[in-house]
């Protein structure tokens, strides 16, 4: 193998693929990637097993092709500590990677490339295309609100759903619930593959998190789902992965129904209120007491060394007084997401868990329970 590529293009590569390679594994081929020079240019794969991820660029020059293992860690470091806009040489010999840039010179170990797992794909329920950025929205609205290690291992996923040519992803911990819902418009399906059952995965929250580093990945994607694992990918990557083998339970009977209170607030005065209050808010708690009235929300957080903080902000609001407490974190962080000037708040009696969504373009619903004192 010998090629020749830019130290940005070798980065980029390296960043997407090196997050799949875990610090702490059982096999000493999981530590490395797969690199496969072609006559189409360059593929740098990873996988811990579960997941697979293949990045490729043409934006290289093959004078040799050839396939081998090399350690992502040490590769990624180097790349990091080349020179910006540098040309990077890699040669194989002798089972020897050599990393040439200027007046350094790398020799790193490698691996029998025959060695590196192979992902097995089941067989396909459905394929669909659709723009990435599409998917890349879906997951920066909803992904902030799965669990941690949750013993209800389908909140520790994100649950992806297609119904009725509807594209929607599902989020919660327990105690709040994200969920965004778009129409396939710009998707592509089979003649053969009309989404008219409803069609539910849950990703793996690794698989989420990985997917977001590909924010430099334009234009369509295609999308191929079976029983067991998913696949996603265009001429730039292709990420496999397993699903979470668990059944979510339907989120449509958690969202309220039945008598409500509607408020609407400016978004960045509410989120710099909340800011403000949570800074004297319990450490363990995060309680934040809204106390609303008339043209008037009124913040309220005390920690344990009774300390507190208020706060005041104009509301669009003309009912009766209500008091309302949630985790001030669970409400800044659905702001975080929101966008749009105005935020749109229905509270639902006499749960008082409330639901805030966008006032022009409400695509997504972010529900928050309130804590009970």
């Amino acid at each position: 193998m010998r090629l020749s590529i830019a130290q940005p293009t070798l980065l980029k590569l390296m960043q997407s693929v090196s997050g799949l390679v875990e610090r702490r594994h059982t096999l000493p081929i999981l530590s490395h990637i797969l690199l496969t020079a072609t006559a189409e240019g360059v593929e740098l794969l990873s996988t811990d097993n579960e997941m697979a991820l293949a990045c490729r660029s043409a934006d290289v020059q093959v004078e040799q092709p050839g396939v081998v293992t090399v350690p992502a860690r040490k590769l990624l470091d180097i790349a990091k500590v080349l020179p910006s806009q540098a040309s990077v040489h890699i040669v194989v010999t002798d089972q020897k990677l050599v990393v040439t840039c200027g007046s350094s010179k790398f020799t790193l170990a490698t691996l029998m490339a025959d060695e590196f797992p192979v992902f097995k794909h089941a067989d396909a329920v459905l394929m669909f295309t659709l723009p990435f950025s599409q998917v890349l929205a879906h997951i920066g609205a909803t992904a902030f609100a799965m669990g941690e290690k949750d013993v209800r291992l389908y909140l520790n996923g994100l649950l992806l759903c297609l119904e009725s040519n509807q594209f929607t992803t599902v989020a919660s911990d327990g105690h709040r619930l994200a969920v965004m819902s778009s129409a396939l418009e710009g998707a592509v399906l089979p003649s053969d593959s009309v989404v008219t059952d409803a069609i539910q995965v849950v990703l793996l929250k690794k698989m989420v998190g990985e997917l977001q580093r590909l924010n430099w990945v334009m234009g369509q994607v295609n999308v191929r789902i079976s029983k067991a694992d998913i696949k996603i990918s265009n001429d730039d990557f292709c990420f496999s992965a397993r699903l979470l083998d668990a059944q979510y339970p339907d989120y449509r009977r958690v969202l309220p129904e039945g008598d409500f209170i509607a408020l609407q607030v400016n978004k960045v005065l509410f989120k710099e209120a909340l800011q403000r209050a949570s800074i004297l808010s319990h450490d363990k708690h995060r309680v934040v007491f809204c106390h609303l009235s008339a043209g008037i929300l009124r913040l309220q957080a005390s920690n344990a060394e009774k300390e507190s903080a208020i706060d005041e902000l104009a509301v669009d609001y003309s009912g009766s007084p209500i008091e309302l407490v949630y985790n001030v974190d669970y409400l800044m962080e659905a702001l975080q997401v929101l966008s749009g000037e105005w935020i749109h708040i229905s509270v639902y009696l006499p749960s008082m868990m409330a639901i805030l969504t966008e006032s022009e373009h409400p695509k997504a619903r972010y529900l928050v329970m309130p804590m009970r004192l």
